[in-house]
């Protein structure tokens, strides 16, 4: 369970994430990070297969993500970059919930694929990499992959 009782304690005093710090969450990370910039300054987010509804699933609804309402506004102010990454056939996500995050927070970059699912049966993901490098403006970085 990825419930917020326990990660956001665990982005703040044991990862120290702070106004310098690029979080990159994928799915419930993509939600915690989202839920972090909320309340704390960043530098900036990635957000690959975000969620901001429990989609009617039990196991959402006791993580605690979902008990409070969205404050798009400070998520968005907190932060200098946001970047968005989501595939259409998503099988666990639906596309709306893409479409209203897209919408509430206006992502300076992203990331829109037709057939990578959840992105949970891939080994490599050079697209992304080559978003963080874009986003943090490093062109010189090279790719090991």
């Amino acid at each position: 369970m990825a419930r917020s009782k326990y990660w956001l304690p665990f982005l703040k005093d044991y990862l120290k994430v702070d106004e310098n710090t690029l979080i990159i969450g994928h799915s419930s990370g993509a939600t915690a990070a989202m839920r972090y910039a909320q309340n704390n300054k960043i530098w900036g987010s990635i957000l690959v297969s975000p969620c901001y509804t429990d989609m009617e699933l039990e196991e959402e609804k006791i993580t605690g993500w979902y008990d409070e309402p969205w404050n798009w506004n400070l998520i968005k102010n907190n932060q200098n970059k946001i970047g968005l990454v989501y595939s259409k056939d998503d099988y666990i996500i639906p596309c709306r919930e893409f479409d209203f995050v897209k919408n509430k927070l206006k992502p300076n970059e992203i990331l829109e694929f037709e057939n990578k699912g959840h992105f949970l049966r891939q080994d490599t993901f050079p697209e992304l990499l080559e978003l963080i490098k874009k986003m943090l403006d490093i062109s010189n970085l090279k790719d090991k992959n």
